[in-house]
């Protein structure tokens, strides 16, 4: 019997823009619950979900992923399937070392579904050129995300804009305008009385 690890991600740019709906956690489930159903073998198999909310692809330390991987090393699953490679690694050499390498040597099959990839119909784990170009893709846009996320962050920082997390003591984020920091009342009078123990010494 097949143990069958579905992996479902989003970034934190596509999780805070819920318009790109093709790529959102149920989205992706979605997708993957159809091709297994509708597969004589896959359908038999145990399913295992794990899920990175917020994550970069480009990033290879999840706690998704990892808790996957370690499974896949105890060798608890032997079935991988996404909704497309980019999902699991953006990395083009990490993931064409596991297509090539990793992967086979283990005896894992791994499924892109948008990708019309399984690695039980390749004769070359993932060494087609197709799939090095995807992969390479996947790459390049990940990079392309990172720097303009930067770019924009910095506008925002000249701008004035308040671009961190949490806000400092005294203070909250304008529910209307997520970039702009508010006094929080409930302990403005022991911001002020701090301050005025400062001052005086």
């Amino acid at each position: 019997m097949n143990n069958i690890a579905i992996y479902l991600r989003i970034s934190v740019l596509e999780k805070g823009n819920l318009r790109h709906t093709e790529d959102t956690i149920n989205s992706q489930r979605n997708i993957i619950k159809n091709f297994i159903f509708n597969d004589l073998e896959l359908k038999k198999a145990n399913i295992e979900e794990f899920i990175d909310e917020g994550y970069s692809g480009s990033t290879t330390s999840r706690p998704g992923l990892d808790k996957l991987l370690l499974k896949v090393k105890q060798g608890k699953i032997n079935c991988i399937v996404v909704k497309d490679m980019s999902r699991f690694m953006r990395n083009y050499i990490e993931m064409g070392d596991y297509l090539e390498n990793i992967f086979p040597f283990m005896g894992i099959r791994f499924i892109a579904i948008n990708d019309g990839y399984d690695s039980s119909n390749e004769v070359q784990n993932g060494t087609e050129l197709d799939i090095q170009f995807k992969n390479l893709l996947n790459d390049y846009y990940s990079r392309d995300i990172s720097e303009k996320m930067t770019t924009a962050l910095l506008v925002a920082k000249k701008q004035g804009k308040y671009t961190s997390g949490t806000p400092p003591y005294g203070y909250l984020k304008d529910p209307e305008d997520n970039y702009k920091l508010i006094v929080d009342e409930k302990v403005a009078d022991n911001v002020r009385y701090i301050f005025q123990l400062l001052l005086e010494g």
